[in-house]
């Protein structure tokens, strides 16, 4: 076991913790990273950590990389970071703006505070752009709020994922993004433990 841990360090890339967005870690490193799966050392204020990632995208005008971790909870307890953060939820549906290139895309993720979302090129950095999300419930109308955008990096793919942050969400908004959410991760959950799923609440 310990050969094989001093092994994975020996090949693993140094990479420089900057931060921890939108559920992804934010990283400097002098060596290309590929696109794909693979391990890291993660050099950090608390030592290093080795990591197993998935190489998301790189941000040219910041030279960062974006990781997901795979091996979510011992990272984060290891960089001693608060999770209590607004629940993600991971989902696909079309997102529509006259600031998007050909003027739409998709979300990668969804939270209270903000979406990931992929496009065909990049996004400006900047504040308040307007978007409109088309959750895939029939109950709901398409949700136009107001966000800022964080960041934006290129994909292996030549697409472009960005980090945008609900500007301001009135009450009512917020409660409705948090019922989809919290209804979808509910219907997750009983997916995974194979409990009984009413039909409708696939619609």
């Amino acid at each position: 076991m310990l050969n094989k841990l001093k092994t994975a360090l020996s090949f693993a890339p140094t990479v420089e913790f900057v931060d921890y967005e939108d559920g992804l870690l934010t990283v400097k490193c002098k060596k290309a990273l590929s696109f794909k799966n693979t391990s890291v050392k993660l050099k950090t204020s608390y030592g290093t950590i080795l990591a197993l990632v998935l190489v998301e995208s790189y941000d040219a005008s910041q030279e960062v990389y974006r990781l997901k971790l795979l091996e979510h909870d011992t990272v984060l307890d290891k960089l001693d970071i608060d999770r209590r953060e607004h629940p993600r939820l991971p989902k696909v549906v079309r997102v529509t703006s006259q600031y998007f290139p050909g003027f739409a895309g998709t979300t990668e993720d969804i939270s209270l505070s903000g979406v990931r979302v992929e496009t065909t090129g990049p996004l400006e950095v900047g504040p308040d752009i307007t978007l409109s999300i088309e959750l895939d419930d029939p109950q709901l109308p398409p949700l136009r709020v107001s966000a800022d955008v964080a960041w934006t990096g290129q994909k292996l793919d030549g697409k472009f994922q960005s980090g945008l942050r609900f500007v301001y969400l009135e009450n009512e908004l917020q409660r409705t993004i948090r019922r989809y959410i919290d209804s979808r991760l509910a219907l997750e959950k009983k997916l995974h433990t194979l409990e009984e799923v009413d039909p409708a609440e696939l619609m």
